[in-house]
């Protein structure tokens, strides 16, 4: 089993009590994989729901959820990525609008499409009641690993959603010093957490 999530972050475990978004869960007898919008969740869906019958989205406030499973005797998994890489997915997921600093900056109540809170809300908040944390960045070793763990027949992951646009550009190559400073302020609790670094 992967490591647990208590921290002794209060940035991080307050995160977790006050998200309220509205991405779904994949449920099924032996486990809960929370959809963590840009690390492949889809790709994790899908691929989970391919190999097991008993596997159903189930959608509501994250909140909720993770009080329903500290309740369940059951694997609870989440995959995280560098926040530097997922908000630079993020940005070319959304067409890659303008300027990055000003797409980072913008105003909660100006409308931003689909993505807004993964722009504000530290990993935490999909993390926070996960007693299994797996990486992006090792996504198809994690995958087989957490297959065997919940005794499904592995298959190739089954990859969808890339952010279009991108081309192989690194994080790197995309924020400058300012918008770097702006993510990391942002995302404390997943680098302090994660321990994911420049």
């Amino acid at each position: 089993m992967g490591p647990s999530i208590k921290s002794d972050c209060t940035d991080c475990d307050r995160v977790g009590d006050t998200f309220v978004g509205d991405n779904p869960v994949i449920m099924s007898e032996k486990y809960v994989f929370i959809r963590n919008p840009k690390t492949a969740s889809t790709s994790w869906a899908n691929s989970l729901q391919s190999v097991d019958p008993q596997a159903h989205r189930l959608g509501g406030p994250h909140n909720i959820l993770h009080d329903t499973m500290k309740e369940l005797p059951k694997v609870r998994a989440v995959v995280v990525r560098n926040p530097y890489d997922r908000i630079v997915s993020l940005w070319f997921g959304q067409g890659a609008p303008g300027n990055m600093l000003s797409w980072l900056t913008k105003k909660s109540e100006e409308p931003s499409g689909p993505g807004l809170d993964i722009m504000r809300v530290p990993q935490m908040a999909w993390a926070n009641q996960c007693n299994r944390v797996m990486r992006f960045e090792n996504i198809e070793h994690e995958y087989e690993d957490f297959c065997l763990l919940v005794g499904l027949d592995h298959k190739p992951l089954m990859f969808k959603n890339k952010s279009d646009g991108r081309d192989g550009a690194h994080y790197r190559d995309v924020l400058s010093s300012v918008t770097r400073r702006i993510v990391e302020d942002r995302f404390a609790p997943d680098f302090y957490r994660f321990k994911y670094e420049w």
